[in-house]
């Protein structure tokens, strides 16, 4: 089950001078914790400005905006800046795919030893959101990728499906 920020901050002491924590779209770093409160600094990605403050964390969950879901849109861009800055701009579409089957191999496991797999399904949600966004450019709307998974669900309702003991995989029957 996933915690709030408030929840994070507040059930655990081992937080760390500069430990990110991320809530919905917003990143904060964790400073110290100040009696109940905390100190944060706070990222704003649209400003690119940092804030250092002393909050409670009643006060951290009352921002307003923030009991609205992330959308689609806004991981998208988040993802965006993260990877362009730290792998490149000029890579293509191919490149994040390379990571994706290390990652499938790291889900699988995590799956095997019945670890909490959260982070490891994000990893793959996000190479194939990066990929996506490489090959179709950063203005495309995640409602065109939504829309796409629609069509592609309609067409494999139509389909006959068999399993295959050998790999252990559904096929559709051509």
């Amino acid at each position: 089950m996933k915690q709030t920020i408030k929840e994070k901050i507040a059930g655990s002491k081992d937080y760390k001078r500069g430990d990110e924590i991320i809530y919905k779209a917003l990143t904060f770093y964790f400073v110290k914790h100040l009696e109940g409160d905390a100190v944060i600094i706070s990222c704003d990605p649209k400003l690119n400005k940092r804030y250092e403050f002393a909050v409670t964390l009643d006060d951290i969950c009352k921002h307003p905006g923030w009991d609205e879901p992330i959308t689609f849109n806004q991981v998208k861009d988040k993802t965006a800046k993260f990877s362009d800055f730290a792998f490149g701009k000029n890579r293509t579409a191919l490149m994040p795919l390379a990571k994706l089957q290390e990652e499938i191999e790291e889900l699988k496991e995590c799956l095997e030893k019945g670890e909490e797999p959260d982070s490891e399904y994000a990893d793959l949600l996000l190479i194939l959101i990066d990929s996506f966004r490489k090959y179709y450019g950063d203005e495309v709307d995640m409602q065109y990728w939504l829309d796409a998974c629609s069509e592609k669900l309609d067409i494999n309702y139509k389909r006959d499906w068999k399993f295959h003991k050998e790999d252990k995989v559904f096929r559709y029957v051509k």
